[in-house]
């Protein structure tokens, strides 16, 4: 929705336009679209990324985004998943063995890119041949299954970072569909997002991705497939929020009051390490409401905290 409403391939970090693209009146649809996307210029009205943005815990690279060992906490990845579950599914072996498969705090801080294209499957791009221009980024930004091979004259053929939701498979993230080893493949990193635990508890697909990870291990491949931290998802629904995106919706109009509220509940929230809600406006927002990021606005979110220049296509 963020890319919708700067209606080009080419928002940058932090200056998002608040308007659409500026085709000829009489244009046809699809001639409009392709005179308009390409050269669209930004509105001078654009949205500010809060302060907290550029400060710890989102001002460490890939280390903003993903768990990493040592852990954050007593828990990790863990810190959401109930007590019961955790008594009953991860004994002290399993999880050091799901810290074992985390990176090194270290590797991910020094982790950054100058230049992304954050690729989205909207049916836009294949308005655009601009598979060369997406290529020749320093880092592409693909959300879940979408696939490359047989596309690539529009969507590019490769994958640097992968965004996954929850209830994907981190192995079927790198297979043929996805374009093979260096389009999706061993090269990529894949990082699985987690749904708040008001929605779904993160135990059984955290057991999923040790069980992937330690097969993968068996058969001598070594890949990186991370896990996203929480905090990632609470980031997203704040700028979202804060965007003016989200409360686009009827139903959040009245909310539009108490944004210096909310982003002193957020910053104090981050700052602390102690969240208190999965969302700014509480724990009461339907999941699929126009108030909660998609796995696309997540991607866009992960690419902001790791690339100096975005550009996106497909949106």
């Amino acid at each position: 929705a963020i890319a919708a409403e700067a209606g080009a391939h080419g928002a940058m970090p932090g200056d998002f336009p608040s308007g659409g693209t500026h085709a000829k009146a009489n244009s046809p649809p699809l001639e409009a679209a392709r005179e308009a996307a390409p050269h669209a210029e930004a509105p001078a009205a654009c949205w500010r990324l809060p302060r907290i943005f550029g400060l710890p815990p989102f001002s460490n690279n890939l280390a903003s985004i993903v768990w990493t060992r040592p852990l954050q906490g007593r828990l990790g990845p863990l810190e959401d998943v109930s007590a019961r579950l955790l008594d009953r599914s991860w004994p002290p072996d399993r999880r050091k063995a799901l810290e074992g498969v985390l990176p090194e705090a270290s590797a991910a801080r020094a982790l950054r890119f100058r230049s992304c294209a954050v690729v989205g499957s909207s049916p836009e791009l294949f308005l655009y041949e601009d598979g060369k221009e997406i290529d020749a980024h320093d880092a592409v930004f693909r959300a879940n299954l979408a696939v490359t091979k047989g596309y690539e004259r529009h969507a590019g053929n490769r994958t640097t970072v992968r965004v996954m939701n929850p209830v994907e498979s981190v192995r079927s993230a790198r297979g043929a569909a996805m374009g093979g080893l260096r389009q999706g493949g061993d090269d990529t990193i894949v990082v699985k997002t987690q749904d708040p635990p008001s929605i779904r508890d993160p135990s059984e697909e955290h057991l999923k991705f040790l069980r992937e990870k330690e097969l993968l291990a068996r058969q001598g491949v070594a890949t990186a497939d991370y896990l996203s931290r929480r905090h990632m998802m609470e980031l997203c629904n704040f700028l979202f929020l804060t965007s003016g995106v989200a409360l686009s919706d009827p139903l959040f109009r009245g909310a539009r009051a108490n944004l210096s509220e909310a982003e002193a509940r957020f910053e104090a929230s981050a700052t602390s390490g102690k969240w208190a809600s999965w969302h700014p406006l509480g724990e009461g927002i339907p999941r699929f409401s126009g108030a909660h990021c998609s796995t696309g606005t997540v991607v866009l979110t992960y690419a902001l905290l790791v690339c100096d220049r975005v550009r996106l296509y497909g949106y």
